[in-house]
């Protein structure tokens, strides 16, 4: 078996037709490329009846095994079971509301196949107009500065077997078990085990998220963002304490780092529209791993948590002088953002979007 797809699912039972629908295309064009393994943890909707259901048809076509937790074991945790549960030569994560993508897909076959296979694949990020400069066959050195497009680009894919072999060494099942960002730390620890062999920078988008009138199921705050920053800290700090060097850290809390600025973007501008969440572990996780850069990126957070007000100010100035507007436009622009979340988050339970409940998944 080539890859191995593993697909953590918590009550997600309103996406997985439509979820299914489109893995079942996938299966059908490349029979006998794909070992799939969904993982239920414990939900409580009817996640169970319908994967049965879609089973049966996908498969025809692949491998497919439906695993059912007694209790909630957390996404780290479903991670590590689907890792060690797969026998594909490669594997990737799938989230219940993403999708792979045909033409994607099949450039991914055809890079696995080749004699000299790379160690990984991972997606240059497309989203939001950012694009990632590194393309095609790189080093591990080059992949290290990807860290966070890995988890965050559908299907960052790496060699199961070097995955598996650094998970059961060194307690790293317990050191991940509360970690969002567990495949991450796995496929990294596995991508430099492998550092003789290339990694590849896909341009081409391998999957997305469901779209439609099922786009955007998880409606986010900065509770949201601070402990997916924490579990990315947490993740980058857990490989380089493994590795005994300094490979990830110092590539990762960077202003040019796309995923960290995204972070602290996103994070400030909770800050000012709806939330006062403390960002409080993630400036210790800060502190105690990063040195003096660690440090002055914890006091940032301080100031947003601190002096929203500031903040808002701050940003309403800057903004226009950048774009040479009034500042009563930036003003009305918040606070037309701060509206729009207030009315996703009373709505959240009549669309079945998600809100502060996603890191069961």
């Amino acid at each position: 078996m080539l890859v191995s797809i593993g697909v953590p699912t918590y009550n997600r039972a309103h996406l997985l037709n439509i979820f299914f629908e489109k893995l079942l295309k996938i299966v059908n064009i490349f029979p006998g490329k794909i070992e799939i393994l969904i993982s239920d943890d414990c939900s409580t909707d009817t996640t169970k009846d319908i994967s049965k259901k879609w089973i049966k048809k996908i498969d025809k076509f692949s491998k497919i095994l439906y695993n059912r937790n007694n209790q909630n074991i957390g996404i780290a945790n479903q991670l590590s079971l689907l890792l060690e549960n797969t026998s594909g030569k490669y594997f990737t994560v799938l989230g219940d509301d993403d999708y792979i993508l045909e033409n994607g897909f099949r450039k991914v076959v055809e890079i696995l196949e080749k004699d000299q296979a790379p160690s990984a694949i991972i997606q240059s990020r497309l989203d939001d107009g950012i694009r990632c400069k590194e393309r095609g066959y790189v080093n591990a050195t080059i992949a290290a500065k990807l860290f966070y497009e890995y988890g965050n680009t559908f299907m960052g894919i790496v060699d199961r077997k070097a995955a598996l072999n650094v998970l059961n060494k060194n307690n790293l099942r317990n050191k991940i078990k509360n970690n969002i960002w567990g495949h991450t730390i796995f496929a990294y620890l596995a991508i430099y085990n492998l550092r003789q062999r290339p990694v590849y920078i896909a341009d081409f988008e391998i999957g997305r998220t469901l779209s439609g009138p099922f786009d955007s199921q998880n409606i986010t705050n900065k509770l949201y963002w601070v402990r997916s920053m924490d579990g990315l800290l947490n993740a980058a700090a857990i490989i380089d304490d493994h590795l005994g060097i300094n490979w990830i850290t110092k590539n990762f809390i960077t202003i040019k780092n796309i995923g960290f600025r995204y972070h602290l973007r996103t994070i400030c501008l909770y800050s000012i529209i709806a939330d006062n969440t403390s960002s409080f572990i993630a400036q210790q996780t800060l502190k105690n791993n990063f040195g003096f850069r660690g440090k002055f990126w914890s006091y940032i957070l301080y100031i947003t948590d601190r002096y929203p007000k500031f903040l808002y100010a701050i940003v309403i100035t800057l903004n226009s002088i950048l774009h040479f507007r009034s500042p009563l436009f930036f003003i009305k622009k918040i606070n037309r953002a701060r509206i729009d979340h207030l009315k996703k988050v009373e709505l959240s339970e009549k669309n079945n979007k998600r809100y502060n409940n996603w890191f069961k998944e």
